[in-house]
Parts: C-alpha cells; sequence; structure tokens
C-alpha cells in the first residue's frame, strides 16, 4: 500500500528544513573552528597558570611580539592565494631592515624617506622574483628558493657580521611605534590596519577575485581573459611590499638590524598561512584565517612554554601544525575537483 501523493510530498519535504539547519550549523562550526580553539587554549591556560599567562601585560606582550610575524604571514599569504610559493620574503625582510637602517644611519636620511625606499626595495624584490618565475617558467619554489640565497648573501654583505644600530634622536623616534596608545601600541593597530587591507583587497575586490582564479586554476583562467602571468608578477610585488612594511616596522621596534634577525619568520609565517587556510574559507588561503592561525599558534607554544616545556618545542609545533594543515588543505583541494 502506498502513502497519497501529498502525503508522500510532505513527508519527503519535511526533513529538508531541518537538514538545511544542520548543513548551516556544521559549515559554521567548520569555518570557524580554529577561532575557536583560539579561544579554548586561552581558556585553558589561563586556568592553569593564571598568574602568568592570565595577564594584561602578557596579552600585549604577545600581540606585539606576533604583530611583525603575522605582517610577514600576510606577505607570505598573497602569492599562495595566486597559487605561488614565495619563501625568500623572510630574507627580503631582513635584508629591507638593514637597507632602511643604512639609510638611517651611514646617509642620515629623514625617517620617512629611508623608509619608503626600503619598501620600494622589497617591492622590487618581489617583483624581481615574479619576473623570473614567469620568464624562466621554473617552478615558484625553486626561483624563491635561489632569490633567498641571493639575498642571504647580500645581508652577509651589507653587515660584515656587525649589527646596525639606530641610535640617538632618530632611534628615540623610531620606538614611537612601540609607544602605548589607546590600550595598545602602534605596532599592534599596523597589524590590524594591514591585514584589514589584505582581507578587503583579497576577498572583496576585483583584483583579489582574480589572484583567487589564477590560484584556483592558471589554465581556466586565461581561457578566461584573464592576464595570468601579470597578476602572478603583481603578488609576488605585493608579497614584497608587505615584508617591506614588516621590516621597517620591526626596525622601529627594535632599532637594530643583523643579517639573520629574519631567519625565524619563515615557517611560522608559511605555518600560519596554510593552517589559516582551513578557517572561514576553508580549502582557500584567506587573511582572517592567517592571523588567527598565528595567534592560535603563538597562545599555544606560550602556554606550553610557560608550563616548562623546553625552546626546541616551537620548531616541533609549528612543523606538526604546518604538516596538520597541508594535509587537510589538501584532502579539501581533492573533494572539490
Amino acid at each position: 500500500m502506498t502513502l497519497p501523493e501529498s502525503t508522500a510530498v510532505a513527508t519527503n519535504d519535511t526533513p529538508v528544513p531541518s537538514r538545511r539547519a544542520a548543513l548551516s550549523t556544521q559549515t559554521w562550526l567548520a569555518n570557524w573552528a580554529l577561532f575557536i580553539v583560539l579561544l579554548l587554549e586561552i581558556a585553558f591556560f589561563w586556568m592553569l597558570v593564571p598568574d602568568q599567562f592570565g595577564t594584561v601585560a602578557n596579552l600585549q606582550t604577545t600581540l606585539l611580539s606576533k604583530s611583525v610575524l603575522a605582517i610577514i604571514a600576510l606577505a607570505v599569504l598573497v602569492p599562495l592565494i595566486a597559487g605561488e610559493f614565495d619563501v625568500s620574503l623572510a630574507m627580503v625582510f631582513t635584508v629591507t631592515m638593514l637597507v632602511a637602517g643604512i639609510l638611517l644611519t651611514s646617509f642620515q636620511l629623514p625617517i620617512w624617506i629611508a623608509f619608503c625606499l626600503a619598501i620600494g626595495f622589497a617591492t622590487i624584490c618581489g617583483l624581481i622574483t615574479g619576473l623570473l618565475v614567469i620568464f624562466t617558467r621554473a617552478e615558484s619554489l625553486i626561483v624563491s628558493l635561489g632569490m633567498m640565497i641571493l639575498l642571504r648573501g647580500l645581508s652577509e654583505a651589507l653587515t660584515q657580521g656587525s649589527t646596525i644600530v639606530v641610535s640617538g634622536e632618530t632611534g628615540e623616534t623610531l620606538r614611537y611605534l612601540t609607544a602605548q596608545f589607546a590600550g595598545g601600541t602602534v605596532l599592534i593597530f599596523l597589524m590590524i590596519v594591514v591585514a584589514s587591507l589584505v582581507w578587503y583587497v583579497t576577498e572583496m575586490t576585483p583584483l583579489g577575485r582574480k589572484w583567487h582564479a589564477v590560484g584556483g586554476s592558471r589554465e581556466a583562467a586565461r581561457l578566461l581573459g584573464l592576464r595570468t602571468d601579470l597578476l602572478r608578477i603583481g603578488s609576488f610585488a605585493a608579497g614584497g611590499f608587505l615584508a617591506g612594511i614588516a621590516a621597517v616596522a620591526q626596525l622601529s621596534a627594535s632599532t637594530t638590524a643583523t643579517a639573520s634577525f629574519g631567519s625565524g619568520f619563515l615557517f611560522p609565517a608559511i605555518a600560519s598561512a596554510f593552517l589559516g587556510a582551513i578557517a572561514f574559507r576553508i580549502g582557500d588561503f584567506n587573511a582572517r584565517g592567517t592571523v588567527v592561525a598565528i595567534f592560535a599558534l603563538s597562545v599555544g607554544i606560550t602556554g606550553i612554554r610557560m608550563l616548562g616545556a623546553p625552546n626546541w618545542i616551537d620548531g616541533v609545533f609549528y612543523g606538526f601544525a604546518l604538516i596538520a594543515a597541508v594535509a587537510v588543505v589538501q584532502a579539501v583541494w581533492s573533494k572539490k575537483q
């Protein structure tokens, strides 16, 4: 015996709203999972070590120390969105710090001129990497690795093993970026502004949508009429520009620069960019996820250290996060294809 047609229709239709609600909830949880993990980390370590972790000073220190790293991670993010991998950006950051320091100490240039020239230098470095990738048709990982080695040699040539120190009145002026302002520091607010601009450009503008299209399928983007080579070059230049901003911000905060200053920034930045791809826009590199990933990793490492973990835990933590993030992102990409 069969049900009347009207009853059958009602029976088939009834679960649809509930299924849609369940899918909507699952999607929301998936998108916000990394941010929820961050909040749980904060609550967990706050309960375990409240006298150390749960202080305003620790919050400000974490935000301040990771603000520059967050900008470098955003620099790495932009080429990744366009399907490219630039591992030279940490050395671009280092050499740009040295260039800015030399312009301030040896040439006595005004701060704003020195900073503009330094950021311009970083942008040109990114531009050269992009041009080399296009004209050689080599993998961006290999080309940027060569650029990283070249810049490392340049950094050693610029310093000759010494430390560049910006002192005197110029040094005091630079420290303004770490001065207290509205409950935080100028450097923290700079990170927020940069992150907001990167989010807006990459997700809300035609340029950002074109980068995503090229990163999703270069051939499909070319068939749609997009100038893929120019867009790829632009992503490298944008990454260099952001690395330059990070460099002058760091120089302002520390007033010193060495040839090895940026060596510890590359892998945390890459790990954060990939880990951020499992948040907000799952399977897509995005600015919001990258920033949340920076602080999720930072809070985890800070809390574990306060519990007595050794210093080498940093590398293990970042390495594990990178492997896990790449695995998840690859699984999402496989399902999309």
